[in-house]
C-alpha cells in the first residue's frame, strides 16, 4: 500500500509538471503563431501561412487540453511531432539546420526521454529529407547535423539529469511527507498515551490521597496504642512492686505467726509446770503475768498487722480493678488497630483474666484473714482473761488449778489456731509468689509490646513520610503530563 502511495505521488508530481510545460509551450506556440502570421502578412509569403495554420491546429488542441484538464500527454506528443515535422518547412538551406534545436529544446521541457528521442529523430529525418530533396545534403550538412545532434545529446543528458533530480526531489518530498505522517502518527500515539497517562496519574493521585489519609489515621491510632501500652506497662510495674511489698508483708506475718507458735508452746509448757508446781504459784504467777502481757502485746501487734494486710489487700483489689480496666481499654485499642492488634488483644485478655483471678484470690485471702482476725480477737480475749486470772490468782489460790487447766486448754486451741494460721499464711505466700512471678512476666511482656509498638510507630511514620514524598512526586508528574498535553494541543 505504501509503495502504491509512492507511485501515485510520483505520477501526480509529473502530471502537474506536464500541465505546466503544456501551458508554457502553449504560450510559446501562441507567440510563434502570431509571429508567423505577422511575417506572412508583412513578407507576403504563403509558406508561412501554411506553417501558421499547422501551429494554429496545435494551439487549439493545447488550449482545449488546458481547459478540459485532460489529454496532457497526448497534447505533448502531438505538439512535439508536428513541431518536429514542421521544422523541414522552415529549412531552406544548410544554415537553417539549427532550427532542429527548437522542437528538441521544447521537448526537453517535458523531462520525458521518449518525447525527446521522438522529437530529435523526427526533426533530423525531416530536415535531412528536405535538404536531400533540394540537393543540399553534403559534407557540410553532415558536420552541422553532427554539431546539432551533439548539442541535442547534451540537452538529452541535461533533461535526463533534470528528470532524475526532480524524481529525487519528489522522493525526498515523499520521504519528508512519509516522515511527517509518521511524526503525526507518533504525535497521535503520544497524545493518546499522554491522555491515558494523565488518567492513570489522576487515578494514582486519588489512590495516594486515600493511602495518605489512611496512613495519617494509622499514625494517630498507633500513637494512642503506644500511649495505652506505655500506661499499661507502668501500671503493671506498679502492680508488680505492690505485689513484692505485699509478699514481704506476708513473710513478716509468717514470722510473727511462728513467733506466736513458739510463745504459745512455751506458755503451754509453763502452764503444765505451773499445775505441778502450785507451791511456787507466786513466782510462777509473775512469769505467767509477764508472758500473758507479752501475749497481749503480740496478739495486738498481730491484729494491727492483720489490719495492714487488709489495707494492702484493698489496694491489690483496686489495682486488679484498674488492671482489668486497662486490659479492657487495651482490647478496645487493639480492636481499632485491626489485624495488627490481634496479638496484643490476646495479651490484654490474659491480663484481664489474671486481674480477675488476682481479685478473686485477694477476696479469698481477705476471708481467711478475717477468720484469723476473729480468732485473734478471741485469743486476745483469752489472753486478757489469762492476765486477769493471773492477777486474781494471787488472792484466789483455790481456783489456780482449774484456771491453769483452762489456760492450758486455751493455749491448746491457740496452738491449733496458730498452726492453721501458719498454713493459711504459707498458702497466701505461695499465691503471692505466683502472682508476683506472673506480674513480672506481664511487666516484661508489656515492656516488649511497648517497644514493639514504638518500633511499629516509627515504621508507620517512615512509611507516612515516604507516601508524602511519592505524593509530591506524583504532583510533579501530573504537572509535567498537563504541560505535555497542552503542548500537544498547541501542535
Amino acid at each position: 500500500m505504501e509503495k502504491g502511495l509512492m507511485v501515485n505521488k510520483g505520477q501526480g508530481f509529473m502530471k502537474e509538471h506536464l500541465k505546466k510545460v503544456n501551458k508554457v509551450v502553449t504560450g510559446i506556440i501562441t507567440l510563434l503563431f502570431a509571429l508567423l502570421v505577422f511575417l506572412g502578412i508583412f513578407l507576403k509569403t504563403p509558406a508561412l501561412f501554411a506553417t501558421a495554420g499547422v501551429i494554429a491546429i496545435i494551439l487549439a488542441f493545447s488550449v482545449f487540453s488546458i481547459i478540459k484538464k485532460k489529454y496532457e500527454i497526448l497534447v505533448a506528443y502531438i505538439t512535439i511531432i508536428i513541431m518536429s515535422l514542421s521544422t523541414a518547412n522552415s529549412t531552406s538551406d544548410v544554415n537553417s539546420i539549427y532550427l532542429i534545436l527548437l522542437p528538441i529544446s521544447i521537448s526537453a521541457l517535458y523531462l520525458n526521454s521518449t518525447i525527446f528521442i521522438i522529437s530529435a529523430l523526427l526533426a533530423n529525418l525531416s530536415v535531412i529529407g528536405k535538404l536531400a530533396f533540394i540537393g543540399q545534403f553534403n559534407v557540410n550538412t553532415i558536420i552541422q547535423l553532427v554539431i546539432v545532434n551533439f548539442i541535442a545529446l547534451i540537452i538529452y543528458f541535461m533533461t535526463k539529469w533534470g528528470k532524475d533530480m526532480i524524481k529525487l526531489a519528489g522522493e525526498e518530498a515523499r520521504k519528508a511527507g512519509s516522515s511527517l505522517e509518521d511524526l503525526k502518527d507518533t504525535m497521535g500515539v503520544i497524545n493518546t498515551n499522554t491522555v491515558a497517562l494523565g488518567e492513570d496519574i489522576s487515578s494514582c493521585f486519588t489512590n495516594l490521597q486515600s493511602v495518605k489519609e489512611i496512613s495519617e489515621t494509622m499514625v494517630d491510632t498507633v500513637n494512642e496504642v503506644v500511649t495505652g501500652v506505655t500506661g499499661q506497662a507502668t501500671a503493671i510495674n506498679e502492680i508488680s512492686n505492690m505485689m513484692n511489698t505485699a509478699d514481704s508483708k506476708v513473710l513478716e506475718t509468717q514470722e510473727i505467726s511462728k513467733q506466736l507458735g513458739n510463745i504459745s508452746h512455751k506458755t503451754s509448757e509453763l502452764v503444765s509446770k505451773g499445775s505441778e508446781k502450785i507451791i511456787q504459784m507466786d513466782k510462777q504467777m509473775n512469769i505467767i503475768s509477764t508472758a500473758v502481757t507479752e501475749s497481749v502485746s503480740t496478739v495486738t501487734e498481730l491484729q494491727d498487722n492483720m489490719d495492714i494486710i487488709n489495707n494492702f489487700l484493698s489496694s491489690i483489689v483496686q489495682i486488679a480493678e484498674q488492671t482489668n480496666l486497662l486490659a479492657l481499654n487495651a482490647a478496645i485499642e487493639a480492636a481499632r488497630a485491626g489485624e495488627s492488634g490481634k496479638g496484643f488483644a490476646v495479651v490484654a485478655d490474659e491480663v484481664r483474666k489474671l486481674a480477675e483471678e488476682s481479685a478473686d484470690t485477694v477476696k479469698q485471702i481477705n476471708e481467711v484473714i478475717n477468720t484469723i482476725n476473729n480468732k485473734t480477737k478471741k485469743v486476745l480475749e483469752s489472753v486478757q482473761n489469762g492476765n486477769d486470772a493471773a492477777k486474781i490468782g494471787e488472792t484466789i489460790t483455790k481456783e489456780v488449778n482449774e484456771s491453769f487447766k483452762k489456760i492450758q486448754q486455751a493455749f491448746i486451741e491457740i496452738d491449733k489456731n496458730i498452726s492453721t494460721e501458719l498454713k493459711a499464711i504459707e498458702n497466701t505466700k505461695a499465691i503471692f509468689d505466683k502472682v508476683s512471678k506472673e506480674s513480672e512476666s506481664m511487666a516484661a511482656i508489656a515492656e516488649e509490646h511497648s517497644a514493639a509498638t514504638e518500633e511499629m510507630l516509627a515504621t508507620i511514620e517512615e512509611n507516612d513520610s515516604n507516601i508524602d514524598n511519592i505524593f509530591n512526586l506524583m504532583n510533579k508528574i501530573n504537572t509535567s503530563s498537563e504541560n505535555l498535553r497542552n503542548t500537544m494541543k498547541q501542535e
